[in-house]
């Protein structure tokens, strides 16, 4: 497993909760459309420096911001061999998860129980979602 600082919802984020982020969420509220921005800045060096990603919602009062600076796995530097791996080419990919029977790997309550999911709900999945408006900048 690798291990970064500042992973997202709930895995290593503690101060991100489903008032905030969820249906009916105080900062984006899942259930109407909201935008995503997924930012790969270079230092220096012109290695990736970060993964930073970035919600926001119309008519909403706060954004939700994440940043993954640090990234390695088995004694290996991460962010280098993603560096590298950005260089040669991907393709973006998304997928919906929420039909999924147990997600508490990533939403879970995790190791010090701080998470914010228990246990998993399913049923409360929207059937399907939309993805719009993708754009891509160099």
């Amino acid at each position: 497993d690798g291990v970064g600082s500042g992973v997202g919802y709930g895995n290593a984020r503690r101060d991100l909760l489903s008032v905030d982020f969820g249906p009916g969420g105080a900062c984006v509220d899942t259930a109407h459309p909201f935008v995503v921005t997924a930012s790969f800045p270079r230092g220096s060096d012109g290695l990736l420096s970060a993964v930073e990603v970035s919600m926001t919602q119309d008519g909403k009062p706060c954004t939700i911001d994440t940043s993954i600076g640090e990234y390695s796995y088995g004694g290996r530097n991460g962010m280098r061999e993603i560096s590298s791996a950005l260089l040669e080419g991907m393709t973006p990919v998304i997928s919906y998860w929420g039909l999924d029977e147990d997600l508490t790997w990533m939403d879970g309550a995790g190791f010090d129980g701080k998470g914010p999911c228990v246990e998993e709900a399913p049923e409360v999945c929207a059937q399907s979602v939309q993805f719009s408006n993708f754009s891509l900048r160099a």
